[in-house]
Formats: structure tokens, C-alpha cells, sequence
């Protein structure tokens, strides 16, 4: 009833959990076109996902969404935090340093490009999503082996974007984004 609502239709993303979204209501309104397009990292069911669901989709990732190098520190971090706090221990917070930021540097002629160019340029340079979704699409029954052996990912804060004639105001929505400049 929700879909069927709208007055526009949707594109729906779901990184959180599967469970979030009924599947079933995603499908009927794909398949009925009064869903624009949908991108998923999460399923219900996981690791046995719909594949007809999955042939449905536009982006399909095996829940890898929160897999970059900082976000798996970030979570190691966290459980060393709540057991250091539960058993009374003083344990050294974790070094960000320990993450190398070996060639991430990113040189962007910004000439004759639009803002949406140097914006994916940027993103893309980090991390293309279309690569997880042909791996994933290849072998989605070894989605477990695809999440535990997963690619070391950096996030938009490792990386230093080198930007020659860039104008001001690209230059600083890449900064809210995350890059150093």
C-alpha cells in the first residue's frame, strides 16, 4: 500500500538489513514497474538470497557494504572498547595509523569537466560498485566466501585528491564527502 501511494516512483537502497525491506513487495513493485530501480547489499534469508530478486535489481552486493579497512577497524575498535570497559581493563585504543595509505593519491584534471564527471571520477577511483555486483552476479551461491575474502576497501578520508583546474565549489563538496585536498 505504501508503493502504491507514491506519486513518483521510487529507487530503493538498502544497506542496513535484510530483513528491513519485504522482498516480496520489492519484487511484485519492480516487476510491476512502480519501482524505479533498487540496489541491495542486504537480503533476507542470507546467504541464500532470491535470485530472482537478485536478476530484478540494478546493483546487488553480498553485504559488503560495511567492509572498508576503516569500517572493519572501526568494529574491532568497538569490541575491544566494550570488553577493556566490562572486565575493568586498560587497553590502548586501537592506531588508526595501522591502516597504510600507500597510493592514495588521486590526480584529477578538473578541465573541461563537468562537476558530476569529477565526482564520480573521485568515488570511482575509491571504490566502483559495478565490480561487486559482476563478481557477486557471476557466483551468487558463494556469497559467504565472496564476504570472507572480500578486497581491502578504503574509504573517501584515506585518500588525497590531487585537483588541477578545479573550481572552488567542486573542491569543497569533495571535502564534505570525505577527501582530503
Amino acid at each position: 500500500s505504501f508503493i502504491a501511494a507514491l506519486k513518483n516512483k521510487p529507487i530503493i537502497l538498502n544497506s542496513s538489513r535484510g530483513e528491513v525491506l519485504d522482498e516480496s513487495v520489492l519484487k511484485n513493485g519492480l516487476k510491476e514497474g512502480k519501482i524505479e530501480s533498487a540496489v541491495l547489499d542486504v537480503w533476507e534469508n542470507e546467504p541464500d538470497i532470491d535470485l530472482e530478486l537478485l536478476d530484478l535489481v540494478d546493483i546487488a552486493t553480498p553485504h559488503i557494504a560495511g567492509y572498508s579497512a576503516e569500517g572493519k577497524l572501526n568494529g574491532t575498535k568497538m569490541v575491544i572498547e566494550a570488553v577493556s570497559a566490562h572486565f575493568n581493563l586498560d587497553i590502548e585504543e586501537l592506531n588508526p595509523l595501522l591502516l597504510s595509505n600507500e597510493n592514495l593519491n588521486v590526480e584529477i584534471n578538473c578541465k573541461g569537466k563537468l562537476d558530476e564527471e569529477i565526482f564520480s571520477e573521485a568515488i570511482l577511483h575509491t571504490y566502483d560498485v559495478l565490480n561487486d555486483n559482476e563478481r557477486f552476479r557471476e557466483t551468487p551461491t558463494t556469497f559467504e566466501q565472496q564476504r570472507g575474502n572480500y578486497p581491502i576497501r578504503r574509504e573517501f578520508q584515506a585518500h588525497t585528491l590531487m585537483l588541477k583546474n578545479c573550481k572552488p565549489h567542486v573542491s569543497e563538496k569533495l571535502k564534505q564527502l570525505g577527501f582530503s585536498i
